[in-house]
């Protein structure tokens, strides 16, 4: 009965004053109860958090990360999936990115970054340049992102992905380290094997970028 006042409590407090009256942990706390039943799950959305570090996190987790945080189960993961996909789905339909500029995807990128760690970017179209999904890596360190390319591969055939634009922030100039320039070629090949074209790579600050489209990359 506890477990049940609690629920409805923090459902009246969001229904009342809105999520801005709740901790990022009540927030998804309160999301877990419409899969959980019976079950305390603010100890649960403390643990997401802590290994997954934001809600965003939590969405951009793998099924196999998410079920080894302790009480979450399949049906969690595919409740979390669907949230996720039915939101960009959703976003898609006004977020249709028609002319690929850089300047275009950089706004929509900085609105969205944290600009005091390195973050890498996904974006997946469609044949009309729909975004059907995105992926978000956010850095454990100040200054580098670890990148699997099998995973970002996996991810773009997942949504059938006709293109893909990748873009990755950093902290002071745009200009694209040796490594960048590696990755990017590497990363182009394997895509061109699977039938899906990579667009650009974008490196970008508060204030500037560089488009690998723009400099002639091939």
């Amino acid at each position: 009965m506890d477990e049940l006042g609690h629920r409805k409590r923090l459902r009246d407090k969001f229904y009342c004053t809105g999520l801005i009256s709740l901790l990022e942990y009540e927030r998804l706390e309160l999301l877990l109860t419409y899969c959980i039943p019976r079950k305390d799950c603010k100890g649960m959305a403390k643990q997401l958090l802590k290994k997954f570090h934001s809600i965003t996190g939590v969405f951009e987790a793998s099924e196999t990360a998410l079920l080894s945080v302790e009480g979450v189960g399949i049906e969690c993961v595919k409740f979390l999936k669907f949230l996720k996909a039915l939101y960009l789905c959703e976003f898609s339909k006004s977020h249709t990115l028609y002319s690929l500029e850089p300047s275009e995807i950089v706004a929509f990128l900085r609105a969205k970054c944290d600009f005091s760690k390195e973050n890498f970017y996904m974006l997946m179209l469609g044949s009309n340049n729909a975004l059907l999904n995105m992926v978000e890596i956010t850095s454990e360190f100040k200054e580098s992102v670890a990148l699997d390319i099998k995973h970002l591969l996996k991810e773009a055939l997942l949504y059938e992905s006709y293109s893909v634009v990748i873009a990755h922030n950093h902290l002071i100039e745009p200009t694209p380290s040796g490594e960048d320039v590696e990755f990017t070629k590497k990363f182009s090949k394997q895509l061109e094997l699977v039938g899906i074209q990579l667009i650009d790579h974008i490196v970008f600050t508060r204030e500037g970028f560089y488009s690998f489209k723009r400099a002639g990359f091939e």
